[in-house]
């Protein structure tokens, strides 16, 4: 029974140091995701300010 009881609590602190890397990965995962979202908007905006730049460009330099 003694033997039990210790593979059953090293067991639980394994499974509690799990949870915890997993909480971990989860946090980690949200904040990479909204990073992800943050450089592809900004990344649409600068590929739409680019377009609008060679528009202009082009129109100036069909205007002189």
């Amino acid at each position: 029974p003694a033997t039990f009881y210790k593979w059953k609590g090293e067991f639980k602190a394994q499974e509690d140091a799990d949870k915890r890397r997993l909480r971990e990965l989860e946090a980690e995962n949200k904040r990479l995701k909204k990073l992800y979202a943050e450089l592809s908007i900004e990344h649409d905006i600068l590929q739409e300010g680019y377009k609008l730049a060679k528009k202009l460009s082009a129109q100036q330099t069909k205007s002189n």
